[in-house]
């Protein structure tokens, strides 16, 4: 972990005894855990579509845009990145600790587990409510909505094979498919993205690492089991508090790592996507600490 190390950082926190610090002198009616913010750590980059991409959350359908630095932007929303990365980030946990683990997001979070500590939590049994440490902002396109969207919306045919939906009015009428159309962003749009982790461990550092570029590949917003893939360049992990989607869109990559020269700062995508090829040698090292339902 020697380029972790540079940013002076624990290797591992015990979520049981960081909780139980939030909540000491609490009444148990007032069971908000707000683990106290000490370091922050900012994980910076840029995102690029590999494949067509719908990022929506209208009920038309209708491709998230808003007016910001300028120009009208595609909105790829914090929320649904998260969506993806935490599912993935709970999948590589079981596949550390097996059939034991019943954490499920986002239906039934156990609030024990490293995924619910890093992510946030609600426990019914308990309580306890966990505040998320890890905000992943919204991404705004580098390109303006006119240049992002493709003018050929993708045209679409939708099957009815539910029998309550086969028939239509007439006694054996078979009920047509459905046709709809979606105009979708075009591959290579680039979303650049900014991370924060507050108060993180190295190991929430490098499991995050790992389950955005897993995210990647797997897709975010609609229909991502067929398209919207990504790419990621990362170009930094850094200390410094200065950077802002705002600066992500005005300033190059070049004058982004001029400004945090001489600071606690990680640099250079090969580097710092190679710390996700460490996180199984970390993972069995705190086994029995990365689930400890019940205490």
């Amino acid at each position: 972990m020697t380029v972790l190390n540079n940013l002076n950082l624990p290797e591992f926190i015990d979520f049981n005894e960081a909780i139980d610090i939030a909540l000491s002198g609490k009444k148990k009616s007032l069971r908000r855990c707000y683990i106290p913010v000490g370091d922050v750590v900012t994980i910076a980059g840029y995102r690029t579509l590999d494949a067509p991409a719908l990022f929506t959350t209208s009920e038309e359908g209708t491709i998230d845009k808003v007016a910001f630095e300028g120009k009208e932007r595609v909105v790829l929303t914090g929320l649904k990145q998260r969506a993806v990365i935490r599912r993935i980030h709970s999948s590589f946990i079981r596949g550390i600790i097996g059939d034991n683990y019943k954490c499920v997001v986002p239906d039934n979070l156990c609030g024990h587990c490293v995924n619910c500590f890093q992510f946030g939590s609600m426990n019914s049994d308990t309580g306890i409510q966990v505040k998320s440490r890890t905000n992943i902002t919204s991404s705004f396109s580098l390109q303006s909505a006119d240049e992002a969207i493709s003018e050929d919306e993708e045209f679409h045919i939708m099957v009815h094979s539910d029998l309550s939906m086969a028939k239509g009015e007439g006694e054996g009428t078979q009920k047509g498919a459905s046709i709809y159309t979606n105009e979708v962003i075009k591959p290579e749009t680039v979303f650049p993205f900014l991370v924060y982790i507050y108060s993180p461990s190295q190991f929430d550092i490098v499991s995050y690492i790992k389950s955005h570029l897993i995210a990647d590949l797997r897709g975010y917003g609609s229909y991502s089991t067929i398209r919207s893939q990504a790419r990621s360049e990362f170009i930094l992990i850094t200390k410094d508090l200065s950077l802002s989607p705002s600066v992500m869109l005005n300033k190059s990559k070049e004058e982004i790592l001029k400004s945090v020269e001489n600071k606690l700062t990680i640099t250079g995508d090969s580097a710092i996507k190679s710390l996700a090829d460490q996180f199984e040698s970390m993972a069995n090292t705190y086994k029995n600490k990365l689930y400890q339902l019940g205490k």
